[in-house]
């Protein structure tokens, strides 16, 4: 499927499938302030990765919608990426 992640200023993190525009995992309030961004493994299409102002780095697992990790940094993250 293809899909598409998006994160809100109320600190959640979304999925989509853009095919039928809808849901396909939600995690709610993962940052306690704003996200800033999302990204795919470029290895693993299940692993996401948002980051947030609220210095947070935050690892999920797509499929089973289940938060895996989360790092705290010393400053406001507000962008992201894997490294191959």
């Amino acid at each position: 499927a293809d899909v598409l992640a998006s994160c809100t200023d109320s600190g959640s993190v979304l999925v989509w499938d853009t095919t039928t525009s809808s849901l396909t995992a939600t995690f709610p309030r993962v940052h306690r302030s704003s996200a800033s961004d999302v990204c795919f493994s470029p290895v693993n299409r299940n692993l996401l990765l948002s980051v947030g102002l609220d210095k947070r780095a935050v690892l999920m697992a797509c499929q089973r919608s289940k938060v895996l990790e989360t790092i705290h940094a010393p400053e406001a993250l507000t962008s992201c990426s894997f490294a191959p």
